[in-house]
């Protein structure tokens, strides 16, 4: 075979090899060549090697320092067919902290990755928007990061400053959030801003403090975005990180309100559990076609709650809002109104519309301002509605939504009940049943000691 054939073969078996995926296994203090469990080495020493199709699996533990951060190099991509993965090889076994100094998880200007399993907590970094515990990124509207799933994945506590959300999602596209969770410390906890095709679905999410400026928020809905879809979203508002007298933060060393004093656990700009940051004029057309489906937004009487609503129904149109549910605890917070409307400020604006939605609690439903309302309910107590699993009236919350369909499959009991709990005790935190009869730790037992019990044939699994 003479010497221009013999390169020939060795370029196409160079593509061969590289065309099959390959495994990687890392560790928090890994020094191998990360090709086996034995020898596992860095998450950095994982980028220089890493193609479209190829895993990296993290043993179990906690992994801190720079060389141990989930942080691609910005632009890396995998392909639609063959993503790169990066998941905990045991689910819920890995933990990566930032430790308040770095970002645990950032994926700047990266495409077609899956991440899958692990926590992260303790964003850090002092610079704008980059303190947070899972950031997905760009630098500017088109050129973010796009085609990123991220799976059974819990983060909490971004950095007290610096305009940083537990998880940030900027400039970014066709991002899926699927079995994830968010608490701590941040001052909104899922923030989709200026990104376009993002899905969360059943995600559960906890606002607890942030002591900066700024809209404070469980789930910011549409800041900036369009295509923004929740489905089965739960959220809730403890503020149990928040001080009770503190100076306000403020970057502007100018501004009028800088370091103004806060007392008695007070908040600045409290907008809501499920909540709507703003679109500006210069939006094209003010039209965001997002949609609000199946989603849980809860207040108890323990709780610090400082905003006017529950859901805040956003200034501009074409917003589908059906199957949503609030609760505030009978008899507490009184004044705190389970939706409310905001008065659109372009007369033309249209599409806004609400449709089976149960209230519990709280106050009445505000002035409407056109949006179409159809089959809402409203009680002072449980008993006072129909129920939210079995009656075709008013939300409907025991079946999943998929792609925005409701779908026949069980929504019930929450897929990341032992993840939650675990998640809330690793950060010493209180569980999600807290001063319940029935302290268990699970979401599912929360939401059936407000609502009443699921029935068996509308749990997963069930032979009905």
């Amino acid at each position: 075979m003479n010497t221009k054939a013999c390169l020939l073969v060795a370029v196409l078996l160079a593509g061969c090899v590289r065309a099959t995926a390959v495994t990687y296994y890392a560790s928090p203090n890994g020094a191998g060549d990360g090709r086996t469990p034995q020898s596992p080495f860095k998450i950095a020493d994982f980028w220089p090697k890493a193609g479209p199709g190829d895993t990296l699996l993290l043993l179990d533990g906690t992994y801190t320092g720079e060389d141990s951060m989930l942080v691609p190099p910005e632009g890396m991509a995998g392909e639609p067919d063959r993503p790169i993965t990066v998941k905990a090889l045991n689910d819920g076994s890995v933990l990566i902290d930032g430790e308040n100094q770095r970002r645990p998880v950032h994926l700047s200007r990266n495409a077609w990755f899956v991440l899958e399993g692990f926590n992260a907590c303790r964003g850090g970094r002092p610079s704008h928007l980059s303190g947070s515990a899972i950031a997905i990124s760009g630098r500017r509207r088109g050129e973010g990061s796009s085609h990123i799933v991220v799976r059974r994945v819990v983060a909490w506590d971004a950095k007290d400053n610096g305009n940083s959300g537990v998880w940030a999602l900027n400039y970014s596209d066709h991002i899926l959030l699927e079995d994830v969770a968010g608490f701590g410390v941040g001052r909104k906890t899922f923030c989709p801003f200026s990104c376009r095709h993002t899905t969360i679905r059943r995600a559960w999410g906890r606002w607890e403090g942030y002591h900066e400026i700024g809209p404070k928020m469980t789930f910011s809905l549409l800041y900036h975005s369009y295509h923004t879809l929740l489905e089965n979203c739960v959220g809730t508002w403890s503020a149990e990180q928040l001080k009770e007298d503190y100076p306000l933060c403020v970057r502007l060393k100018s501004h009028p309100r800088k370091d103004k004093p806060m007392r008695n656990y007070a908040v600045d700009q409290p907008y809501g559990v499920f909540a709507s940051d703003r679109l500006d004029p210069s939006d094209p057309g003010w039209f965001t076609h997002s949609k609000i489906l199946g989603c849980i937004g809860y207040v108890r009487g323990t709780d610090r709650y400082q905003a006017p609503r529950v859901f805040g129904m956003p200034r501009e149109g074409d917003i589908e809002f059906r199957d949503n549910v609030a609760y505030i605890e009978p008899g507490t917070h009184t004044r705190v109104a389970p939706l409310a409307f905001s008065h659109p400020r372009n007369a033309e604006v249209t599409g806004r519309r609400v449709h089976g939605f149960t209230a519990v609690g709280g106050a009445e439903l505000g002035a409407r301002y056109g949006v179409e309302l159809e089959d809402v309910e409203h009680g002072r107590s449980v008993s006072e509605v129909s129920s939210i699993f079995t009656s075709p009236h008013g939300a409907q919350v025991a079946r999943r939504y998929v792609d925005g369909q409701l779908t026949d499959e069980p929504l019930w009991p929450w897929p990341m009940d032992q993840r939650i709990k675990e998640a809330l005790a690793l950060a010493g935190r209180r569980s999600v049943t807290h001063g319940m009869p029935r302290d268990d730790g699970l979401l599912t037992s929360a939401i059936e000691q407000m609502f009443g019990p699921i029935p068996a044939a509308q749990r997963l699994g069930s032979n009905q």
